[in-house]
């Protein structure tokens, strides 16, 4: 960890360095660490629309609804960056229950139309209505 608070696994993400980020992970890195901010590699992944990168992390398991200092989850990152393929991603990915989705995709929607993503809350929007899924999509199996 450096003096900032941010491990290899931050840093790597920071800079889309997808192969150096997947060694890291398959090395052990703790994916779920955060920041001093409460940014998980997640949070900067889906910050960035990094699709690659939020597939790899998303395959080994992190926290789509762990919330940094602002009360952010990756979801709000993405969304509130007008990434919506990434924001789809982590909604598809099954690792957003029932009770948690009923809560957190109006609210992810929100933020989305906060900052002038009209697609984004859309794609959001319809998702409201799913269902939570039995197994991630194939893409992440």
């Amino acid at each position: 960890m450096n003096v900032a608070g941010k491990t290899p696994l931050h840093w790597a993400v920071t800079k889309g360095f997808q192969y150096l980020s997947i060694e890291l992970i398959e090395s052990g890195a703790d994916i779920n660490k955060a920041t001093p901010q409460g940014d998980q590699p997640l949070h900067i992944a889906a910050r960035r629309g990094d699709i690659p990168m939020i597939n790899a992390l998303l395959k080994a398991g992190a926290s789509v609804t762990a919330t940094n200092n602002t009360g952010y989850t990756s979801l709000h990152e993405a969304a509130s960056a007008g990434h919506t393929q990434a924001a789809q991603l982590m909604i598809d990915s099954g690792r957003i229950g029932y009770h948690e989705r009923s809560i957190l995709l109006p609210r992810v929607r929100r933020a989305a139309e906060l900052h002038g993503h009209a697609a984004t809350a859309e794609a959001i929007r319809a998702a409201e209505g799913g269902r939570e899924r039995a197994e991630p999509p194939r893409e992440l199996a």
